[in-house]
């Protein structure tokens, strides 16, 4: 009867053991499996009990030496609820993964959303330059007739639309371009993705704390079968009796260690939004990659504002002059500052939306 219960005890402890092991979900990426199966092998060891096999020995002048033969299962209930967070855990690090990835991702859709927007408006400055250069061809094909301009004159201007015409046509491909690469997910914001991040890294803080706390107290039950005999007797359970027994405990000092976890959140959530590769302030990396996108542009237009003042200030010399060479001279610097003007005000509106990206962010 004994050896059947014991076997009886054995079986239930492992098939106790593999309800226990929860095949992790098929999350896309190394990561997230990596994370929930080791989560998983966790979980089996904190939902499954201990088989116990214990021999005491106590000996007395009276009774003489009797030894006491336990075997049975023993469990700490509070190693279930460390289960419970342990899966919570996982899942939680596998969204932080998947949403940090997330970010990744919008960030790098929205500058390519303020180069589709930037070159769309370059496209409007393209178009009101074609109209303006067709305008002078149409003054010079009039003095043209009126013998008050050359062919060539003519030629130049018309050289000088073509030119413009080609710009448009490289500034419409780089759209098409980025419309084929760019899949902008619907609803994407930043500034939601950052939130939401912050939420999840606080989330995780509260599991990591639960889960310590767990080691505050303890509630074991212990069931099996015991015996007690003479020492001379064969160690056996044949004629031993059910056995269970209930242990409770508490840590005296779980109040207050309990006060200084919740404390060491506040904390890890400031260093989280502090620290250079916190995500909440300054996103690490991602964030740099605008700031200096937005240094290059800036650079840029800084060079196109000093050409343009330069262009200004030749346009002012020339005005006193309206020889055949000074006529052409006038044409060139009218181009450049066409040209000048299309490139200037690309990038002041690029960079007023990279602004407008850094104030969402929250880097500055």
């Amino acid at each position: 009867m004994m050896k059947k219960t014991a076997l009886l005890i054995c079986i239930i402890a492992a098939y106790i053991s593999n309800a226990a092991a929860q095949e992790p979900n098929k999350e896309k990426g190394d990561f997230c499996r990596y994370v929930k199966t080791k989560s998983a092998a966790e979980q089996v060891t904190l939902n499954s009990p201990n088989v116990v096999f214990d021999i005491t020995t106590d000996g007395s002048e009276s009774a003489g030496t009797k030894n006491t033969v336990f075997l049975g299962l023993s469990k700490n209930l509070a190693d279930l609820n460390k289960a419970k967070y342990t899966h919570r855990l996982a899942d939680t690090e596998c969204q932080l993964y998947e949403l940090n990835d997330s970010i990744k991702d919008v960030l790098g859709l929205s500058l390519q959303s303020i180069e589709k927007g930037s070159l769309n408006f370059k496209k409007q400055e393209i178009q009101r330059t074609m109209q303006a250069l067709q305008k002078h061809f149409n003054v010079t094909s009039a003095k043209f007739k009126a013998q008050n301009a050359t062919l060539v004159d003519v030629y130049d201007v018309q050289s000088l639309i073509k030119r413009v015409s080609i710009l448009g046509l490289e500034n419409d491909l780089e759209i098409e371009k980025i419309q084929q690469n760019a899949s902008w997910p619907e609803d994407a914001s930043l500034n939601v993705l950052i939130k939401n991040l912050a939420q999840l890294e606080s989330d995780k803080y509260d599991i990591l704390n639960q889960i310590q706390k767990q080691g505050n107290w303890s509630l074991s039950l212990q069931a099996g079968v015991k015996k007690t005999a003479n020492n001379s007797d064969a160690i056996s359970l044949s004629g031993g009796r059910f056995y269970g027994a209930l242990t409770a405990s508490y840590n005296l000092g779980s109040a207050k260690s309990s006060q200084l976890l919740d404390e060491s959140k506040d904390y890890y959530m400031l260093w989280k939004g502090e620290d250079n590769n916190g995500y909440f302030k300054q996103l690490g990396y991602l964030s740099n990659e605008v700031m200096k996108t937005r240094e290059i542009e800036e650079k840029k237009l800084a060079i196109l504002n000093k050409d343009a003042q330069n262009s200004d200030n030749l346009e002012a010399i020339l005005k006193n002059f309206d020889s055949s060479e000074a006529e052409n001279f006038k044409l060139k610097v009218l181009y450049n500052k066409l040209m000048n003007n299309i490139d200037r005000e690309y990038l002041k509106f690029k960079i007023q939306r990279l602004n407008e990206l850094v104030k969402e962010i929250g880097v500055e």
